[in-house]
């Protein structure tokens, strides 16, 4: 809201501090209101099913398992770990238990 030019019901505008530009949004709030509306939002079921297809090298629960066995986690190992696809909270917070193990374990 922009109370430079009045004390009442002032016009509205967006600033954009990186680009030091004054955008005139409404010359009043209830200008503003009244060009609110709500979008219609529908999605594309088959491109949503593709969003969640698991990436072609992925890491194997069995071969993420062999890693936390070992004594000390590597770098490689490290980078490896980012491509197990945690699916659900149980595997979430079975692999930060994990972690959580590892970093004590290097205190």
């Amino acid at each position: 809201m922009d109370y430079r030019k009045t004390k009442e019901n002032p016009a509205i505008h967006y600033f954009d501090v990186e680009m030091e530009e004054d955008f005139k949004l409404a010359d009043s709030f209830d200008e503003f209101i009244q060009g609110l509306y709500t979008a219609e939002y529908t999605v594309d079921e088959e491109a949503a099913e593709g969003e969640y297809d698991l990436p072609e090298a992925h890491l194997s629960k069995e071969e993420l398992e062999a890693i936390f066995e070992l004594d000390v986690l590597d770098e490689d190992n490290l980078y490896k770990i980012q491509y197990y696809p945690m699916v659900d909270l149980n595997e979430i917070e079975w692999f930060f238990e994990k972690m959580q193990y590892h970093i004590e374990k290097k205190r």
